[in-house]
């Protein structure tokens, strides 16, 4: 009977660790795959520089910026919203580049001075 209990308990750690393996390398492409789709979005917005307005610019302006530092941090982006476990909701993938973004500008604007 004990030899049976510690048999379901080593197959249930088993399966536990395989399925956070898998939720892992399944979770890997599809933020690949949202962190360009958010470079895309940027870049369309970032067409706003050549806006006769002074906020559409200014926008415009940010939003290139913001295309260039996803652009350039997808890997570590990635690795992190892995490592944090962030979830397949679009919010909290929209919540956690938006957060890592202003952290990234408030560390450089820090830098600056």
């Amino acid at each position: 009977m004990k030899g049976r209990i510690l048999v379901l308990l080593v197959l249930g750690m088993c399966t536990v660790f395989s399925l956070v393996h898998a939720d892992i390398t399944t979770r890997d492409p599809i933020y690949r795959t949202w962190i360009e789709r958010e470079i895309h979005r940027c870049q369309l917005r970032a067409s706003l520089i050549n806006s006769k307005g002074e906020n559409l610019r200014y926008y415009g302006e940010k939003a290139a910026a913001q295309a260039i530092f996803y652009h350039h941090s997808k890997h570590r982006l990635v690795r992190d919203m892995v490592e944090a476990s962030v979830g397949m909701k679009p919010y909290k993938v929209n919540y956690f580049l938006v957060v890592a973004y202003k952290n990234h500008q408030s560390g450089a604007l820090l830098a600056a001075r």
